[in-house]
């Protein structure tokens, strides 16, 4: 049952690494780019990039990270030297 225990906990650790590492982000943007050849809208395609770009802005921990609604303008996060996590667009995303 501990070795069970210890292989789910190496798991998450592993899973947690390669989230939060800026690297995985940098190398999805080529491998998306290939994925989404016959995606023929041009606003998908942009989301997408602009959604692999803030996260590797957010993992590389150099800035600070705000999560702010849709509805609020970024550029206050901008403005206060901070990358903004938006759930909004992730979700769509995930929705498409």
């Amino acid at each position: 049952m501990a070795i069970a225990a210890k292989q789910a906990n190496g798991s998450k650790g592993l899973l947690r690494h390669i989230v939060r590492n800026p690297l995985t982000y940098l190398t999805l943007h080529p491998i998306m780019e290939i994925l989404n050849l016959r995606e023929q809208t041009r606003a998908y395609k942009i989301w997408v990039r602009y959604l692999l770009w803030m996260m590797r802005k957010a993992c590389s921990k150099r800035k600070k990270v705000i999560w702010m609604s849709a509805f609020v303008p970024v550029e206050l996060a901008y403005a206060m030297d901070a990358v903004p996590i938006l759930p909004e667009i992730i979700a769509a995303l995930v929705s498409y």
